[in-house]
């Protein structure tokens, strides 16, 4: 394992992390430069090469990656935590270390075979709803570990664990893939993911001390709460994004008249009306 382990690290140490860039576009030739207008054409890529990059601060204070790192956050720790004490519980209450085993099996096994499917599921309802089944998922996981410690419910807690896990966690990765453009966005997944990784060390790490120290029923309500916020986070955003997109077409209602139909969504490049050219005409 040690040298496994040194293996990697030299192959870290030597990896390339740099971003990836396209390569520039041939440079015009001469004629084709006048003929174009030359100068203008190299000022605007002069002005192209100069485009700064947004600040982390602004980009960090966005709600697409707001709603992401906690949702990622809460949901990773909540299962893992859960998904760690849950061998521990059940020797606790009879249950051989063999079955315990059986269990976080049949865990693994609902983490990811969901996979096959997710994608599917979220470009058809969309990756807040996707992350809020996933949250209804793990609390019912939460549920079936306080009705009781019998078999059936330790499975089916670990089962709804898995599936709720994998829909609020690729749900949460595709919302901040899906809101920040390809030359920001490897900043703002770098802090997305050592978020939820710090979280995630401390909750698996103080899973076994509250077990300990504590009770299994603390344990269990406290990774329901971070179930909770999680659930109320992305309900919050999408809520909000309603709100958002109702007043957006109240207001562009009253704008254009009780009578006029609405333009389709995305439609850029048409001409206000008086404009000379038609305000109706669709662009392309």
């Amino acid at each position: 394992m040690a040298i496994v382990c040194a293996v990697y690290l030299v192959l870290l140490a030597g990896a390339d992390f740099t971003p990836y860039a396209p390569p520039a576009a041939p440079a015009p030739s001469p004629v084709e430069g006048a003929e174009v207008g030359g100068v203008k054409q190299e000022a605007a890529s002069a002005d192209t090469d100069k485009q700064p990059n947004i600040p982390l601060g602004d980009l960090l204070r966005r709600p697409q990656f707001i709603v992401a790192a906690v949702c990622t956050s809460t949901s990773y720790t909540a299962m893992a935590s859960l998904m760690s004490a849950t061998p521990a519980r059940m020797v606790n209450v009879g249950f051989t270390i063999a079955v315990g085993a059986d269990i976080v099996r049949y865990h693994v096994i609902a983490m990811y075979v969901p996979c096959l499917v997710t994608g599917d599921v979220i470009k058809a309802l969309g990756a807040p709803l996707v992350i809020v089944l996933g949250y209804v998922q793990m609390a019912m996981g939460i549920l079936c570990y306080a009705l009781g410690s019998s078999y059936g419910l330790f499975l089916g807690a670990m089962l709804l664990l898995g599936t709720g896990w994998n829909f609020a966690f690729l749900g949460s990765s595709a919302l901040l893939t899906s809101a920040f453009p390809p030359t920001e966005l490897p900043r703002v997944q770098g802090v997305n993911d050592a978020c939820s990784s710090a979280l995630l060390s401390v909750g698996v790490a103080t899973s076994s001390i509250i077990l300990e120290d504590a009770s299994w029923t603390v344990l269990v309500w406290t990774h329901a709460a971070l179930t909770l916020l999680g659930l109320a986070t992305v309900a919050s955003f999408s809520g909000a994004r309603a709100a958002c997109g109702l007043g957006a077409k109240a207001r562009s209602g009253g704008d254009e008249g009780g009578d006029a139909k609405p333009q389709p969504a995305g439609l850029v490049g048409v001409d206000p009306p008086g404009s000379g050219r038609g305000g109706s005409a669709l662009a392309g």
